[in-house]
């Protein structure tokens, strides 16, 4: 079985403004009304110098809740989004015990090895090819390189029990795996029932564990505290029952019982063989893994069985038993009850928890030539599931291996007595997918045991194109793992009929355009039936090849974003003293079409899960698809829970600029890097940005301005060339424009010529056209009396521009006491990308409306005009400057 959690869920977030704007525009009037130009008053900084103060003033409630569940529950104070540890770009190397390699010489001649034990790689860590080579082995004769005790499935057994096993563990938080082997010595009648463990190195073994009448031990690695250091589940199984311990490993090798650990099984069938499958993962949203004990009965003389299951809580909980004694039913075409059962864990449907998968035969049949019907079972997670523990999928089929006649059991088709069960992320999308025998089950995001891949039968095959032999444990291994380090697991497969090897996985560039094929192989002896190997696969990382990341436990801030701008919009061309119906002159952004005033807001605010590093410079083996799954990994876990629409459009108040801006509150875990291919890296940080709501209001310009802290970008006089108030100071068509097409950079002088805010020439317009925007096709004409005029931008699907898509830059922004990141910074993209930490934008359903008030009778004629509504990204193309989109006015008299 193999352990393999993936995390769920980008985040994406929509809102628009909140009341709160309403009232931080009226608290903002002063530098900013009548005749003011709107950025004018007081300097950045009068609300103080931090930028607490600043998102205070500005009408941010900077609310210190904790981070909340799917049901709206705090998350555990141990929660991390990429769990203890994080590993990416590891290629993973293979620890094989039992077969004997038989790699061929340069004539081509297999010559096998006398050892029983090898590490292995399966691709080359400087140049990625894909191929297997052998790093080390054990010297011939150890006592646990084979199994000749127990009972093997030729004898009508399970073929499960074995007197040894191996795990690979990261036993002191380095990053780097050691193997251990843990093995019952049946050779010297003074250790009868003593568990041992050593190195494949060699050295002096320890005693971990005694069991009188010991038949089967099985092991599995997990951090059952949470403290980014492994250790073992240790399962041991005699004739009157069984049970299972955590050992906690030392410095020296030798191993001890976690207190309060231990659990025991009782045995319910009169006779027959005990075994215990194991596997560890985080089903909850705390730090430490839990356990799951598949017990297997086996009643030899009446070939039946009884396979029942415990879920055990970590150890910071207790090890409390979340379910007990439970069977494994099927309900699929009718009931049924698997007699064995092996287990694995793995988040299959992207919510950032792992759920339990298991897989088993509900018959123990005598001859082959009947099909063995397998069943498979998902259970939900254990931590904010609506139904924790609950059945999620379900599904049985008749099965037979090897297509040839007869019912000889050694000659005929495969004889299925064991589902071998993991979980893997076949196309590295961050979501587990279930290999169970030669089946590949896509994630439950496709719905609940969806066959995606199958393995050809012929790797179960003899090479004479006979069965050969029973699918079991002492006979067959099925492992996973990532032997190339690109994010998508291998599947590992070796039956001892056969010479070989195999591997199977996605070839090919992308998970899109691979094909799912055999990889490579490693050439073995071939094994008569009649002798059983009891083979071993143990995925490891056991050098520098990737990175490897440990949760910082103390290292966790909830932060707020310095205010970030989206929009600024001009306040509507219109003037006190000549008798203008004031109260109607306002700009509205994100009206939707064919509504009003509080109707559906289509102008969209995006936050999204995102990484910061340490440096300015990023871990480079990391790159950009490490970083992306170490984003995605962390959105899957960030969940659901901050998932809120808000439909509020934004409009000004009359003779008032309005900034649009949002803060993202972030909750910030890091970690550390513990294992690296530059040792000169180890020691540093890494920081997982989970967003919460962007919280987005509406504030009068000179406010705006005045409240941030010194040296933020000011929407002053280089933004806006109008006073508010003062119809005359607005730009005429032709300077919108050139406005339009600089990104606000340039305008038209008196004489026609291009000038910046400024005044100063800049040369030929031509030079300057870089910029993105729309305006009215034509101005409208201010209307006479009490009532107003409007004119509007609309967005459709033909439109060729549209804000959120056009924005695009790179910010390090500045948070709330120093949070993680960059010199209290965190940093990535902004703007219309879906991979950015915050992104906005219109819809094509968008309007943009500009609402004129009607002039009176006595004065019209004096004062009448036309007006028309442009909007364009200032700063566009400009990736190291901040970008928002400018909405106003041309005046033309």
């Amino acid at each position: 079985m193999n352990t393999r959690l993936g995390y769920f869920s980008a985040i994406a977030m929509v809102l628009a403004a909140t009341g709160c704007g309403a009232e931080g525009a009226k608290a903002g009037k002063g530098g900013g009304g009548n005749g003011g130009n709107g950025g004018s008053g007081a300097a950045a900084g009068a609300c103080g110098s931090s930028q607490e103060q600043a998102l205070e003033c500005l009408g941010v409630q900077l609310t210190k809740d904790p981070r909340v569940d799917l049901k709206g529950s705090p998350l555990p104070t141990t929660y991390a989004p990429l769990g203890a540890t994080r590993s990416v770009g590891v290629s993973q190397e293979v620890f094989m015990a039992g077969m004997q390699l038989a790699p061929k010489n340069p004539v081509g001649t297999a010559e096998v090895m006398d050892n029983r034990a090898a590490l292995l790689e399966l691709s080359n860590d400087d140049t990625g090819a894909v191929g297997p080579g052998v790093l080390s082995t054990t010297a011939p004769g150890a006592i646990w390189e084979g199994d000749t005790y127990t009972t093997p499935s030729s004898n009508g057994g399970t073929g499960a029990q074995s007197s040894r096993t191996a795990v690979a563990l990261d036993a002191d938080g380095d990053g780097k795996d050691e193997i251990v082997v843990l093995y019952l010595d049946h050779e010297n009648p003074s250790n009868e029932g003593v568990i041992f463990a050593t190195s494949p190195d060699g050295g002096a073994p320890k005693k971990v564990a005694t069991a009188p009448g010991a038949e089967d031990i099985a092991a599995v690695r997990g951090d059952f505290d949470g403290d980014g250091k492994d250790e073992i589940a240790l399962g041991i199984s005699t004739a009157d029952g069984a049970s299972v311990v955590v050992l906690r490993p030392a410095q020296d090798g030798s191993f001890s019982a976690v207190d309060g650990s231990e659990k025991t099984f009782e045995k319910t069938l009169p006779t027959g063989t005990l075994s215990l499958e194991l596997a560890a993962g985080n089903i909850d949203r705390d730090l430490g893994d839990e356990l799951v004990v598949v017990f297997n009965q086996m009643d030899l003389p009446a070939r039946s069985g009884i396979s029942s299951y415990w879920v055990i809580d970590d150890g910071k909980a207790g090890f409390t038993e979340l379910k007990k004694n439970a069977s494994i039913n099927v309900v699929d075409g009718g009931s049924y009850q698997a007699e064995v059962a092996d287990v694995a864990i793995g988040d299959i449907d992207a919510d950032g928890k792992g759920e339990i998968v298991f897989g088993g035969v509900e018959k123990l049949l005598e001859q082959s030539c009947v099909p063995t019907r397998q069943l498979y079972l998902a259970l939900d997670d254990a931590g904010d599931a609506p139904e924790p523990l609950a059945v999620i999928g379900q599904s049985a089929a008749e099965i037979q291996y090897v297509d040839k006649s007869g019912c000889s059991e050694v000659t005929s088709k495969l004889l299925t007595r064991h589902v071998f069960v993991n979980t893997l992320d076949v196309d590295g999308d961050g979501v587990a997918e279930i290999q169970a025998n030669l089946r590949v089950f896509d994630d439950f995001r496709a719905g609940a045991f969806k066959e995606l891949y199958a393995l050809d039968p012929e790797v179960l095959a003899g090479p004479d194109g006979l069965g050969g032999g029973i699918l079991a444990p002492d006979s067959t291994a099925m492992e996973t793992a990532d032997i190339n380090g690109d994010g998508r697991d291998e599947i590992i497969v070796f039956a001892q009929h056969r010479s070989e090897v195999v591997v199977w996985g996605l070839s090919g560039p992308t998970a899109e355009s691979a094909t799912f094929q055999e990889m490579t192989r490693i050439d073995t002896k071939k094994y008569n039936f009649q002798s059983r190997v009891f083979p071993l696969i143990v995925p490891a990382n056991v050098d520098t090849d990737g990175v490897v990341l440990k949760y910082s436990a103390p290292e966790y801030k909830f932060v707020f974003t310095e205010p970030v701008v989206i929009a600024a919009l001009a306040a509507a061309p219109c003037m006190d003293g000549i008798g203008q119906n004031t109260a109607a002159c306002t700009t509205a952004y994100g009206q939707t079409q064919g509504t009003t005033g509080g109707g559906e807001a289509s102008v969209t605010v995006t936050a999204s899960t995102f990484v910061s590093f340490e440096t300015k410079i990023p871990l480079t083996e990391i790159g950009v698809e490490g970083k992306e799954t170490l984003t995605t990994s962390a959105s899957f876990s960030a969940g659901k829970s901050y998932a809120l629409d808000e439909t509020v459009e934004y409009t000004t108040g009359p003779l008032e600029d309005t900034v649009i801006f949002t803060t993202l509150p972030v909750d910030q875990y890091e970690y550390t890097v513990v294992s690296h291919p530059d040792p000169s890296k180890v020691g540093q940080h890494v920081v997982v940005n989970l967003p919460r709501t962007p919280i987005t209001l509406q504030v009068e310009r000179g406010f705006y301005n005045r409240s941030v802290v010194p040296g933020s970008p000011l929407i002053d006089d280089s933004v806006f060339l109008h006073t508010v108030g003062n119809i005359d100071s607005y730009p005429n068509e032709a300077s919108a424009d050139a406005l339009i097409n600089t990104g606000g950079f340039a305008h038209l002088g008196p004489a026609g010529e291009l000038v910046d805010a400024a005044g100063h020439a800049l040369g030929p317009l031509a030079d300057k056209l870089l910029g993105r925007g729309l305006k009215t096709s034509k101005a409208i004409t201010v209307g006479q009396g009490s009532g107003q005029t409007s004119t509007e931008i609309r967005f459709t699907d033909a439109t060729d521009y549209q804000a959120g898509l056009e924005i695009g830059y790179e910010a390090e922004l500045a948070v709330t006491g120093g949070g993680a990141g960059v010199k209290g910074a965190v940093g990535g993209s902004l703007g219309g990308s879906l991979g950015a930490m915050l992104s906005w934008g219109s819809s094509t359903s968008t309007v943009y409306r500009g609402t004129i008030g009607s002039i009176g009778e006595s004065t019209f004629p004096d004062h009448v005009y036309s007006a028309g509504l442009f909007t364009y990204v200032y700063n566009y193309g400009k990736k190291d400057q901040p970008q928002f989109e400018v909405v106003s006015y041309w005046v033309d008299k």
